[in-house]
């Protein structure tokens, strides 16, 4: 039998957790039942990533996105500016024909791309899944996500908690919920640590924006005003690249003292993620959170905060620590400064345990197996 011929469609500007997911899959995908080529933006970084690893790139020009970059999404766009984003989406998805023709599935990767994909894929009759990793903050962005579901044939998600947010129903027979892969092979440590005598150190991992509610850590430690608790934040930009958020979380973490500090965005977390005691979420919507997962293998004891995709991981794992907001993670954070609560630990067994979940082999071969399901068998 011929191999399943399938396009995901990315624009994957830079290379973040999305597209960190995406490569894991690649890795792992059973290259004799699943040819894989990508359709990314002309100037994207992942190409060179997924073609050293022997994939097909077809470099693209995506629509442009009026609301995007007029109004930053779609919650304060006007009828003018969503109109215009409509036709730029139907003259993309018309572009796209003759690309898209060529394959069996399409999986849009990226939320922006899904309408001219989705076109595209509808006028070539060809089978459309979303990948739904993105999230948006208001009502506009639920229903946009509902509208494209309801003309999709498949929707893959990480988690529940973020098929819930959208307002989908989880037991619809077209969503399928399989978690991100997370590779933590190159992690030693298997055990928590002892509550450490001089110095407690929480760690915050990925994206300085304000959305990833680094802030509301840097509040919480701040409050104590400790000496022996220190805030390490991982996933700065350079400084010509740095936004005013994260030049203000810089000025408050220096001003926090005991060897606190903010560090750029690294290609292997492990080693620092391994030396944190605490590695906290506060993402006020986030899909998954792979770095709960990296924390639990490394060591660390993961904190979420709030209800979103972390949160879900720390729940089906069994291990961390879930606050409703910053004050209770402050208030956590002092009790256990001052010994009134004891470090959680948990088992080399259970570790393993939990991470077998995310191991990237299982859920690549859950991953496509599910994308086989789709047709019966592949055009010719």
């Amino acid at each position: 039998m011929n191999p399943l011929r399938i396009l995901i469609a990315t624009e994957s500007l830079e290379l973040w957790g999305a597209e960190r997911t995406l490569v894991e899959l690649l890795k792992h995908v059973d290259q004799r039942r699943f040819r894989i080529t990508l359709l990314v933006q002309d100037e994207s970084p992942l190409a060179e990533v997924v073609e050293e690893l022997g994939f097909h790139c077809i470099r693209h020009r995506f629509a442009r996105h009026p609301a995007l970059q007029k109004h930053g999404g779609l919650a304060n766009a006007g009828m003018a500016a969503l109109a215009a984003e409509t036709l730029s989406c139907l003259a993309g998805g018309l572009r796209l024909v003759p690309k898209v023709r060529r394959f069996d599935i399409v999986l849009s990767f990226s939320l922006w791309q899904a309408i001219e994909v989705l076109v595209a894929s509808r006028i070539t009759r060809r089978a459309f899944v979303l990948d739904l990793h993105e999230t948006f903050a208001g009502n506009a962005g639920h229903k946009f996500i509902r509208a494209i579901t309801r003309f999709s044939n498949a929707v893959i998600a990480p988690s529940h908690s973020i098929l819930s947010r959208s307002g989908l129903s989880a037991n619809s027979t077209k969503l399928k919920v399989i978690p991100r892969p997370v590779d933590t092979s190159a992690i030693e440590q298997r055990h928590f640590r002892e509550h450490p005598r001089q110095q407690l150190t929480v760690g915050v991992f990925g994206q300085i924006s304000p959305h990833k509610g680094v802030q509301d850590v840097v509040d919480a430690v701040a409050s104590l005003q400790a000496s022996t608790i220190r805030l390490l934040i991982v996933g700065g930009r350079e400084e010509d690249k740095r936004s005013r958020y994260e030049n203000q979380i810089r000025a408050s973490v220096a001003h926090i003292g005991n060897g606190s500090s903010v560090i750029d965005r690294v290609p292997n977390v492990f080693g620092l993620m391994a030396s944190c005691h605490l590695v906290v979420n506060a993402s006020k919507h986030e899909a998954f959170g792979r770095g709960m997962v990296e924390a639990i293998a490394a060591g660390a004891l993961p904190i979420a905060i709030g209800e979103a995709g972390p949160s879900e991981i720390i729940r089906d794992a069994a291990i961390g620590v879930i606050v409703p907001d910053s004050e209770v993670l402050a208030s956590y954070l002092g009790d256990l400064l001052n010994g009134r609560q004891p470090m959680p630990r948990a088992s080399e067994a259970a570790i393993e345990s939990a991470l077998r979940r995310y191991d990237p082999l299982n859920v690549a071969s859950e991953y496509f197996d599910f994308l086989s399901t789709l047709l019966v068998a592949p055009k010719r």
